[in-house]
């Protein structure tokens, strides 16, 4: 299962057994789940396409450009922006200085430090500012480090050198599996013995892990039955079931 974070509109695997006990869910409800990738892309791509046209089309777009200029290069209040064009411009800016001013909450401070997660992500963070986060990871909380981790611009070299700097067993384990997602959508090369130990022993493997696997194009029906029945995990069991035994059947 995925999931769309509607604060900034990224996809991820969703490992909660069931919609009510996700957290983001929980924290938002208007997150939307979906049973593939390719729908929870599709969905993303059209809200974008929806949302640009409005900005595109509206009467005010010049005022939305001058409050856009006045916040990108001099930091004024955003007072005037609804959630969405706050959203848009963190994600947007390709200004580091206002990157750096919200990450130091010196704007956008909010409790659940959404802005700076989304900071965090844009490609434009200052080099210095990601360095130091990946070289000293234990000096920040862990959804900071998530935050980073979850990055579209997150290498495996870079994953390796925070699974090496942390010391935080939790950080390690989310590090192993997101460099396991980025190969296995990236048609990087994947380990033979390790897809095989996670259909023969998908219990000794983290959720997280064995979803990106189930929704990657690297198993085959087979693959699918010997795991589901080599799991005691009902929720997971039904999944594979429901959305990829079955499914798979259906297009015979």
């Amino acid at each position: 299962m995925w999931h769309v974070n509607p604060e900034n509109n990224h996809t991820s695997v969703c490992v909660a057994k069931s919609i009510e006990s996700c957290p983001l869910y929980q924290r938002n409800k208007e997150t939307k789940h979906f049973t593939t990738h390719d729908e929870a892309k599709a969905y993303v791509n059209e809200q974008e396409k929806q949302r640009n046209g409005i900005l595109a089309n509206s009467e005010s777009n010049e005022n939305y450009d001058n409050i856009k200029y006045l916040f990108s290069k001099h930091h004024k209040t955003v007072d005037g922006l609804d959630e969405y064009e706050r959203r848009e411009l963190v994600q947007s800016t390709k200004d580091e200085s206002l990157l750096r001013d919200i990450f130091n909450k010196k704007i956008l401070d909010t409790d659940d430090s959404r802005f700076v997660d989304l900071a965090i992500q844009n490609p434009h963070l200052p080099q210095r500012i990601k360095e130091h986060m990946i070289s000293n990871p234990d000096a920040y909380v862990n959804d900071r480090i998530y935050a980073l981790i979850n990055s579209e611009h997150i290498t495996n070299v870079e994953l390796t050198d925070i699974s090496q700097n942390t010391s935080n067993e939790d950080i390690e384990q989310y590090v192993e599996d997101r460099a396991l997602f980025i190969d296995l959508n990236e048609d990087s090369f994947f380990p033979e013995e390790l897809k095989r130990d996670m259909i023969e022993n998908p219990d000794g493997h983290t959720e997280y892990r064995l979803y990106s696997l189930i929704n990657s194009d690297k198993l085959s029906i087979s693959d699918y039955m010997a795991m589901a029945y080599n799991t005691e995990n009902k929720e997971l069991q039904k999944y594979i079931e429901d959305y990829k035994i079955f499914e798979d059947f259906d297009d015979y």
